[in-house]
């Protein structure tokens, strides 16, 4: 008789299928009794402590939850606590250990463009992964642009430049990081930088994971500068938990093929 599946899960308030897609088709190309659901919840101390209680391997963590998320754990790693953010839960007999693979994987898709000065945009934890990247690739010019509250003292902790958002667009020749939510599904027509500034930039790299073909992305491309899309970091970020959850090497060439069936498929 087949045992339970050891169980892993995302947090979300508006879950997708992205993680469920790849994890599984990871799992299943290991042959590994491991199962991926996404879970929506508007109570994260609540559902984290089900984590805990139900014996759930792990859990991923998107937006709004990033941050809050720290002060419900039993440890964090050191690379999430320089961050200040968590995106990965791991169950380890029923302590929780924050991490974040969000950083993992924008060390590993930036890394090669540390000559750029960094336009990070927003102040979220992405941002932080960013911000935090930044200081791991010692990129020598970084600037922090966010709409909202924080965004001076965010950039201050991690020692970059903080630019008014009207300001944004005066730095040139740089690598366009957005870590905001614009041009997020459904608000897909939204951009957090004009066509004209995104023709002086060297590099954009956007964060949101839905739609792949922004419109900040779109710019780029017509402008034929690199890409790195939300897609890409979603991918990269996966191949780090599904390592903290199995305690395998990603299977990633599965994993890859999964992802783009899903994509072709809609």
């Amino acid at each position: 008789m087949k045992k339970n599946p050891t169980l892993v899960i995302s947090l979300a308030a508006r879950p997708g299928v992205f993680g469920k897609t790849v994890h599984n088709a990871g799992y299943a190309a290991l042959k590994l009794n491991f199962e991926y659901k996404p879970m929506r919840t508007d109570d994260l101390a609540m559902a984290l402590r089900s984590v805990r209680n139900l014996g759930i391997r792990g859990c991923s963590l998107t937006m709004p939850y990033k941050v809050e998320a720290l002060k419900h754990l039993d440890k964090i790693s050191p690379l999430a606590n320089a961050v200040g953010a968590v995106n990965t839960v791991v169950n380890e007999n029923g302590k929780l250990i924050g991490h974040n693979t969000d950083l993992i994987g924008a060390v590993s898709l930036l890394d090669g463009y540390q000559y750029l000065p960094w336009l990070i945009l927003g102040a979220g934890g992405m941002a932080r992964a960013f911000l935090q990247a930044a200081k791991i690739l010692r990129v020598p010019h970084v600037y922090l642009s966010a709409r909202g509250r924080g965004g001076a003292a965010l950039a201050k902790k991690f020692k970059a430049e903080f630019l008014p958002w009207e300001k944004r667009e005066t730095i040139k020749g740089c690598a366009i990081l957005n870590a905001t939510p614009m041009g997020m599904a459904p608000h897909v027509n939204e951009t957090p930088m004009s066509l004209a500034a995104v023709a002086k930039a060297q590099l954009v790299f956007d964060a949101v994971p839905k739609p792949i073909e922004t419109r900040l992305v779109r710019a780029a491309r017509r402008a034929k500068l690199p890409v790195i899309t939300g897609r890409d970091l979603a991918l990269a970020q996966a191949y780090a938990q599904f390592e903290l959850y199995t305690g395998k090497p990603a299977p990633r060439r599965a994993m890859i093929a999964a992802a783009n069936k899903m994509q072709e498929s809609r």
